[in-house]
C-alpha cells in the first residue's frame, strides 16, 4: 500500500523538528488504517542509502525486541567530542567536558570509539521509541535509548549542486540504479 503524505508548511520550516514530521506522518497513516510496529524514516536530503542497510536495520529490530531503533552511523575519530572545543563567553576555546583529574590522550586511536549518526534513514521500533513513556537519548529522543548501529563507510547530506554530483558519483560507484 502506498500512502502519499504531504508535509504541512509548518513542518517544513528550518526550525521544524524531525519528531513532529514523523508524528504527522504516523497520524496520516493511522487515518488510512496503517499502524506499523516498525517505521523506516527516509530523510529526503540524502541519496546515500542501500537496500541491505535498511534490511539489516529491520532484521536487528525483529531479532531483538528490546531495541528502540537501528540507524546507520559513521565511525568518526578525527572529530571526536573529546577533541572538539566550544567557544566561551570571553571568546576563547574550552572543552565540552570537565576533564579535571583525567588524562585524555591527544592520539585519536587511544580514545573510545565515536559514532556519528547518518542522516539518510532511521528505523524505529515504535513501541520502544516514539511511543515509549521513557525519554530517549538526546537530541533524537524519539529514537529511544537502545539504538543499534549499522556502521557504514560513507554518508553525506545534499545541500548544494556539488552534493548532488557527489551523490550521483556514489550511486554509480555502488552500482545503484536511480
Amino acid at each position: 500500500m502506498v500512502i502519499k503524505i504531504v508535509r504541512p508548511v509548518e513542518l517544513a520550516a528550518p526550525t521544524s523538528q524531525h519528531v513532529d514530521a514523523i508524528r504527522h506522518a504516523l497520524g496520516v497513516m493511522k487515518q488510512d488504517g496503517v499502524e506499523p510496529d516498525i517505521l523506516v524514516v527516509l530523510l529526503a536530503n540524502s541519496g546515500i542509502v542501500k537496500t541491505e542497510w535498511i534490511e539489516e536495520s529491520i532484521t536487528q529490530l525483529l531479532k531483538d525486541e528490546a531495541l528502540s531503533a537501528s540507524v546507520p552511523v559513521l565511525l568518526e575519530m578525527d572529530n571526536h567530542p573529546y577533541r572538539s572545543k566550544r567557544l566561551r563567553e570571553d571568546g576563547c576555546l574550552d572543552t565540552w567536558f570537565d576533564f579535571r583529574g583525567k588524562n585524555i590522550s591527544t592520539n585519536r586511536q587511544d580514545l573510545p570509539m565515536n559514532f556519528v549518526l547518518c542522516h539518510n534513514f532511521w528505523t524505529l521500533n515504535l513501541k520502544n521509541s516514539l511511543y515509549s513513556s521513557t525519554e530517549g537519548q538526546q537530541p533524537w529522543t524519539f529514537m529511544g535509548s537502545n539504538i543499534k548501529p549499522i556502521v557504514v563507510e560513507e554518508s553525506f547530506d545534499v545541500h548544494d549542486e556539488d552534493d548532488i554530483r557527489r551523490t550521483e558519483k556514489w550511486l554509480l560507484e555502488e552500482g545503484i540504479k536511480y
